[in-house]
């Protein structure tokens, strides 16, 4: 991986920047049902649990440039940024399944594995096989204006995407849409307005529009518009929030928030019941309450700490199964705390407790809720800046999960399954500056 960050002072009032990086990765996995597919009860559901071997090879690039200047309209102070972006990915992928060495048992109260699980890893066997390509570029364009105590922020991002699909991971195969373009051109606004009667409190409203690429419908034998593209999902946010800082030590945020997310819908034919046509017609909605903190303890000591509550419903569902009932992996309270100590100016060791609530998912056959147990987290950090050779570089050490602890996660937006959480992970990166 590789970064670049860079500035240059065009003028008193104009800056020239550019943002540049990119990273390539290859995981060859065995994955021994980190995946787990459930019935209403808990249960694994038998041979769909077989485990499986990947080979994954991931290209990214990713270049902004742009300027960045400010100047006065009478009264009104304007800080005006324009810039380009580019994003490509290139993704491979390839893929095989053992059989015959599914999981059975609980997820409440234990699984049972196969002795045949430590011979059927095939990862090393596996070549880079095409999956996907996408390119993004974007013009983004924001002012943010001053008029004495009040701030008009304005944003609009314009967004041309290019996806190219290849083989499925699964087949290997060339489906329907294989290396068929996809292209899609649409806007994404974003405004917001805030009001400061102190210079230790503020008030604030925002209204953001994200929108991602459309796509292309799976054909799984029913689906009466198959292989046809839908166009991109626009996904909406409303923010009311208030920030104080009451003297130098202390500063508090609460906001409150409310998004709806677009989601796949069935539409059944009444002259064929088992036919549908495919639309991304459904909606989910979040609505939530978050409060930050971050407090100077005494000389050395910072603390740093908030929560979310969060009411996530899916509102617009197929058959109206589902409506009235949590997202899939939603969590209703969850929480940060964390403690940093700084010996001088260069160093900090910091430590950071996550807490996350009783989630829930919903069975997608009998729409029953069930829920995954909460779980806390340890991850500690220590960082140190110097000079190498005159460079300025600021060392980071991090290790996550430091108590190993293992919990089950939902994954977002997929019904009844389970992952296993992440093990403990040590991370050692050098940040420099020239």
């Amino acid at each position: 991986m590789l970064t670049l960050n860079h500035q240059k002072k065009l003028s008193e009032h104009v800056n020239w920047f550019v943002n540049a990086g990119m990273n390539q990765s290859v995981v060859r996995r065995f994955i021994y049902k980190g995946e787990l597919m459930i019935d209403e009860n808990g249960n694994v559901m038998g041979k769909g649990t077989n485990p499986w071997s990947d080979h994954i090879y991931i290209q990214n690039q990713y270049l902004q440039t742009g300027l960045k200047g400010d100047f006065m309209t009478g009264m009104a102070k304007h800080n005006v940024a324009v810039s380009v972006d580019r994003s490509h990915r290139k993704y491979y992928k390839s893929f095989k399944t053992t059989t015959n060495l599914f999981t059975e048992g609980n997820i409440y109260t234990g699984l049972i594995f196969k002795p045949g699980i430590y011979g059927a890893d095939e990862s090393t066997s596996l070549r880079k096989r095409f999956n996907q390509e996408e390119t993004v570029v974007s013009l983004n364009f924001m002012d943010k204006i001053e008029i004495g105590k009040f701030t008009l922020v304005g944003a609009l991002s314009r967004r041309h995407g290019d996806y190219l699909p290849g083989y499925g991971p699964k087949t290997g195969k060339e489906g329907p849409n294989y290396k068929k373009e996809l292209k899609d051109s649409n806007w994404a606004p974003t405004y917001g307005l805030s009001y400061a009667p102190t210079d230790k409190l503020s008030f604030y409203a925002a209204q953001s529009t994200a929108r991602n690429r459309g796509s292309f419908v799976d054909d799984d034998g029913d689906t009466l518009n198959a292989n046809q593209y839908l166009d991109s999902q626009r996904l909406k946010n409303t923010e009311f929030g208030i920030k104080a800082k009451p003297n130098e030590n202390l500063s508090m945020s609460l906001a409150y928030f409310d998004m709806t997310q677009p989601n796949t819908l069935k539409t059944y034919s009444t002259a064929n019941p088992k036919k549908y046509w495919v639309s991304n017609n459904g909606k989910n909605r979040f609505k939530g309450v978050d409060f930050s903190v971050d407090a100077k303890l005494a000389d050395k000591w910072n603390t740093f700490g908030g929560f979310e509550w969060l009411n996530a419903k899916q509102e617009v569902t197929t058959e109206k199964k589902f409506e009235g009932l949590p997202t899939d992996g939603s969590v209703k309270w969850s929480g940060v705390w964390g403690l940093e100590y700084k010996p001088d100016e260069d160093t900090s060791f910091t430590s950071r407790l996550s807490y996350t609530g009783t989630g829930k998912f919903v069975h997608v056959e009998t729409a029953r809720v069930l829920d995954i147990p909460s779980h806390v987290t340890l991850d500690l950090f220590a960082s140190h800046k110097a000079k190498i050779n005159g460079v300025p570089v600021k060392f980071i050490a991090a290790c996550y999960n430091v108590t190993n602890d293992s919990h089950w996660i939902a994954q977002v937006g997929q019904s009844n399954r389970f992952v296993i959480n992440n093990p403990r992970s040590f991370m050692l990166s050098a940040e420099f500056e020239f």
